[in-house]
């Protein structure tokens, strides 16, 4: 992945994947609640109540774009997405 940006709420945040990281990395971040993207996996926290515009984009592929609602208290991940080659 090249970009994951998100937008909605007053908010917009984008992540680059860290390839360099190692999972122990990663997992220290996860744990500490920051927004990461690393390999295939990614995570936004902290985000208020909303519906948001999800866009990802990857070498090759063309753009995929959702709509990702966001209720408090709940962690529910969206459906996989697919990635459609040029």
């Amino acid at each position: 992945m090249r970009t994951i940006n998100l937008a909605g709420a007053g908010i917009k945040r984008t992540l680059t994947s860290s390839a360099g990281m190692m999972d122990r990395e990663v997992l220290i971040i996860f744990l500490s609640s920051k927004d990461y993207a690393y390999k295939d996996q990614f995570a936004f926290f902290d985000l208020p109540a909303g519906d948001y515009t999800l866009l990802i984009q990857a070498a090759g592929c063309e753009p995929c774009a959702t709509i990702v609602v966001v209720k408090p208290g709940e962690f529910v991940p969206p459906p996989p997405f697919r990635l459609i080659i040029k």
